[in-house]
């Protein structure tokens, strides 16, 4: 049933009060319109009664009036005025005497009957008849006068049209309500039920439920209506259907997406919640996939992705999901797991199947992964917490030799231990805790000094902290970037007054990847140049061999033009990277320095310095040996014609005061330091 103001609200509802509205309209113009018809038909309807009450009257009247019987005559006008519409009668004998007179009394009329009775033209409601005997010389007795009541055909009119008018109400509410019954059944009820349907919809599944017109509805506007919402219906839930694919999918391997993987890792820990099952959660992430995406291009880095998803896929069972969380990372979830054991042995079922060469297109390369695993209940109880613990060992399995590690607490007390010194390393950058030391660089033959590496140093209270502590920090953070144009800018303004001391020597800069990456750092470090009138022959570049192979074209384009400033640029850390003479002749280098490891190695690493050696004297690049501590390994790399020497055996970093005291006091004036090529 409709409530009332559901009622009055409907469409039927209005369509019944139009037509009653209509129809009390369309009865009252009829009204007036019958009012003013019979107004013209009474006027003929009086002479039509007036012939008549003469011709009844006139022989009575007559006899009355020749006799002058006035009883008779009284008798005559009661007859007449007992005629409704009479309202005054008078008969007079020859002479004018009144032999009877009769007038109706007068009764108080409406406004409206009076108006009306006002239009009739009163002088033909007066019936002056002469009376006459036939048989009479004089045939003249008398006269009859009667007057009709204009108010009483007035009022019979108004009567009547009234009648006629609420009749025509009274029969448009009936219609009205018949059509209100009539459109409540076969228009407002259906489309009310429409409207239900439509809100009973389920959005995730527009297609679950139907709505069936009925049969004299299936030809008409409503059943249209339903037959295109059922088909419109339909469209959705396929569209929806495919929004869900795509929602869900991730469009290049066809795994599940972020979203998906983890929904499934939330059903998988409320079913080992019931069944008290662990759930094993995976983090991998490829090896060095971007150095494979910039050598080899990004379609191929797709096909290996490609490639990498059919494996993991084919390492699981029907209790494991796997799905792609973006890039080169992927998520495996293991469920079902009764025991530690089974993850370790799926985890060796992945490493095994990365031993196996990947072949995409045409090539076959050899490349690995890390995975960081946690484990529920133990290391968390929701998928965030879980999957950040996975990403976390997974971090620390990129540092280590193994293909996997699980979780432990102390990674994240290690991550938060760098969490705050990230923090505390930009309030020490803001606050300009950092300062630089400078370590000399000696001529390995006349023990002179030739130049100095500015190395920063963290102070912290009374202490100088080491960059090995708080270098890696950076790197990650990304704060490398300012922190290493702070340095650039520092050793400059340093340089600057050694210049004007007269007293200038080079100073080797380290820069990192994350510097060299930056589209303006040419353009910036010339500025600074300029900003403290540095000679840019003055700075060196020291750059790891690892930082040049991530992008090795990119690489050769920027030291070019580092080079062309004026700029010289040595190679930090050789023969711990890649150490290939193919790529080593197309890097714009002046020189080569040897990680300290192979200077304080076994005879070994003394091995290999004898071939960097070599080969850097018939590329004619100046070598020079870090990591120098004893006089032994000093003359050793005289002997095997190394250039320059630096170390503990020389000095350790010291602060500026002490290095201008030890080094610069003593140096013959305006030292002037150029890489020495060989001829």
């Amino acid at each position: 049933m409709l409530s009332t103001s559901s009622l009055k609200s409907s469409i039927s509802y209005t369509l019944a009060r139009m037509v009653l509205v209509s129809s009390c309209l369309f009865g009252v113009v009829v009204s007036l319109i019958f009012l003013i018809f019979n107004f013209y038909k009474m006027e003929n309807t009086f002479r039509d009664i007036q012939t008549e009450i003469v011709d009844i009257s006139r022989g009575s009247a007559s006899y009355a009036a020749w006799t002058l019987d006035r009883q008779f005559a009284d008798q005559v006008a009661g007859s007449v005025m007992s005629h409704p519409y009479v309202d005054y009668f008078e008969l007079k004998d020859e002479v004018g005497n009144v032999l009877a007179r009769r007038q109706s009394s007068t009764v108080n009329s409406s406004y409206l009957s009076g108006w009306v009775a006002h239009q009739f033209d009163h002088s033909k409601l007066l019936v002056n008849e002469t009376l006459s005997m036939p048989f009479e010389d004089d045939p003249r007795v008398g006269v009859l006068i009667v007057r009709l009541s204009a108010n009483t055909a007035a009022q019979e009119i108004i009567s009547s049209s009234l009648s006629i008018m609420l009749f025509g109400i009274l029969q448009s509410f009936v219609i009205a309500c018949i059509f209100l019954w009539i459109s409540i059944k076969k228009i407002t009820r259906p489309i009310r039920m429409y409207a239900n349907f439509i809100d009973h919809v389920d959005p995730n599944n527009p297609a679950s439920v139907r709505l069936g017109p009925k049969p004299y509805q299936r030809n008409n506007e409503i059943g249209r209506v339903i037959h295109k919402t059922n088909a419109l219906l339909d469209e959705l839930s396929k569209a929806q259907q495919k929004l869900k694919h795509f929602a869900c999918t991730d469009t290049l391997t066809l795994l599940p997406n972020r979203n998906a993987i983890v929904s499934a890792l939330d059903d998988e820990i409320i079913n080992a919640e019931s069944n008290l099952h662990l759930v094993g959660v995976l983090f991998l992430d490829l090896d060095r996939f971007k150095n494979i995406n910039d050598s080899l291009g990004h379609d191929f880095g797709d096909k290996l992705l490609i490639e990498v998803a059919e494996r993991l896929s084919g390492c699981l069972d029907r209790h494991s999901y796997i799905g792609r969380l973006g890039g080169d990372e992927f998520l495996i979830v293991l469920g079902g797991i009764r025991q530690k054991s089974e993850i370790n042995a799926k985890l060796q079922l992945i490493e095994n199947t990365f031993k196996k060469e990947f072949y995409v297109s045409g090539r076959l390369l050899n490349t690995g992964c890390s995975i960081g695993v946690s484990v529920f209940p133990q290391d968390g109880h929701d998928s965030s917490v879980l999957m950040r613990c996975a990403d976390l060992a997974m971090y620390e399995t990129k540092s280590s030799p193994f293909f996997w590690r699980f979780y432990s607490t102390e990674m994240t007390d290690m991550i938060d231990a760098k969490m705050k010194t990230e923090s505390a390393l930009h309030a020490a950058l803001a606050n300009n805790n950092f300062i630089l030391y400078y370590q000399p660089k000696m001529t390995a033959l006349t023990d002179k000094v030739i130049g100095c590496e500015a190395l920063i140093r963290w102070k912290k209270g009374p202490d100088a902290i080491s960059a090995a502590d708080f270098i890696d920090i950076a790197e990650e953070s990304g704060m490398i970037v300012e922190l290493g144009y702070w340095v650039i800018e520092e050793a400059c303004q340093q340089l600057s007054k050694w210049q004007i001391a007269n007293v200038a020597i080079p100073i080797s800069i380290n820069v990192s990847a994350k510097q060299l990456q930056e589209v303006n750092f040419v353009q910036r470090s010339a500025d600074i140049f300029e900003k403290y009138h540095i000679k840019p022959c003055l700075i060196e570049y020291e750059i790891t061999e690892t930082v040049m192979m991530d992008n090795l074209d990119g690489m050769i384009l920027v030291l070019t033009q580092l080079r062309d400033l004026g700029i010289k640029i040595s190679i930090d850390d050789f023969g711990t990277g890649y150490s290939s003479l193919a790529y080593l002749t197309r890097l714009p280098v002046d020189a080569l320095k040897l990680d300290r490891e192979f200077v304080s190695g076994a005879q070994q690493s003394k091995t290999v310095i004898k071939m960097i050696l070599s080969m850097a004297q018939s590329l004619n690049l100046v070598t020079v040996a870090e990591g120098v501590e004893t006089q032994e390994q000093q003359e050793w790399l005289i002997d095997h014609r190394c250039d320059y020497l630096q170390g503990y055996f020389f000095s350790k970093p010291v602060c500026v005061e002490e290095f201008e005291k030890r080094f610069l006091k003593a140096a013959p004036n305006n030292i002037t330091y150029l890489h020495r090529m060989k001829n």
